[in-house]
């Protein structure tokens, strides 16, 4: 009988595998988490300017100027996070079904895996710094900017308008809060401009085509998809929640984000649409010939 050699997995591999099957539940957990935060922060701005709790009202005057916005921030919260999660499991999937149809060898095709897949930390932490950075000159008192917290506009206060509190704690809070609704919003935005570039450089790559099945192909226009419903998603939500844009530069940043989801959709597939119409006319070149030939026999 043959003997079966047991393979030993050194204490890194065991860790790499243990962290792999966990990471499911440490992304549930920290979307969980990020929710939960920027939750407590608009429930210590509710507060803030009057006593009631009117994210659970259901009046007419506090429904669409007070809960819808402040739930919406929530929403979107929630959808950014999801979204981020999804573009980078598609992204996943895509090159696992994609590889045969890439004519390119394993160690490119790794490259190209690795870019598509992995962002490391320094990258996450110095998005996390550029959202707090952003967040605490807008907010803070002078010498920084001391802008009124953005989302509601709350007809009880003098000018509609309500700032940080004075109170370290709850200051700490709406912080925390709109840090990471920013933080999570950079890191969409960082990805999906990062895997857009990456899937217009895959499509450019050498492609198994057969222009009568291109079922191989469906995995590119999926994740172009996805990437497209990111910013779409975004601004559908705003939209829900804070209403239509009525100042110039709030239609310009709507047209722009609208912009960028068509071209999300569109640009990254530049490559393999080339390469389908290459194909498209080879195949008819050749069957034109093979036609020729079958005419001049018979002839």
């Amino acid at each position: 009988m043959a003997r079966v050699q047991s393979v030993s997995l050194t204490p890194r591999s065991r860790w790499r595998t243990l962290l792999d099957r966990a990471a499911p539940s440490r992304a549930l957990l920290l979307i969980i988490i990020v929710v939960a935060l920027v939750a407590l922060g608009q429930v210590v701005e509710d507060l803030l300017d009057t006593p009631t709790l009117e994210m659970l009202s259901q009046a007419r005057e506090t429904l669409r100027t007070v809960t819808i916005p402040r739930w919406a921030v929530i929403g979107l919260t929630l959808y950014m996070l999801l979204m981020l999660r999804l573009i980078l499991r598609t992204a996943t999937y895509t090159l696992r079904e994609i590889r045969t149809a890439v004519r390119i060898d394993d160690a490119a095709f790794e490259a190209v895996q690795q870019r598509m897949t992995r962002v490391h930390w320094t990258t996450e932490a110095g998005l996390g710094v550029l959202a707090l950075l952003f967040v605490v000159a807008l907010l803070f008192p002078p010498p920084f900017l001391h802008a009124p917290i953005p989302i509601v506009d709350h007809p009880q206060m003098p000018n509609g308008e309500t700032f940080l509190p004075t109170a370290p704690p709850l200051a700490l809070i709406v912080l925390t809060a709109y840090w990471l609704v920013g933080w999570t919003a950079l890191s969409l935005l960082f990805n999906a401009v990062r895997l857009g570039k990456a899937l217009g450089d895959l499509t450019r790559l050498p492609l198994t085509i057969n222009i009568f099945d291109t079922d191989n192909l469906v995995p590119l226009g999926r994740m172009a998809l996805v990437l497209s419903l990111a910013p779409a998603g975004v601004f559908v939500i705003l939209l829900i929640g804070l209403g239509i844009p009525t100042t110039p530069l709030a239609w310009f940043t709507f047209l722009l984000a609208s912009l960028a989801s068509i071209l999300a959709l569109v640009l990254p597939l530049r490559g393999v649409h080339q390469q389908m119409e290459t194909a498209k006319n080879a195949a008819a070149r050749e069957l034109n010939l093979e036609l020729a030939k079958i005419q001049s026999e018979l002839l």
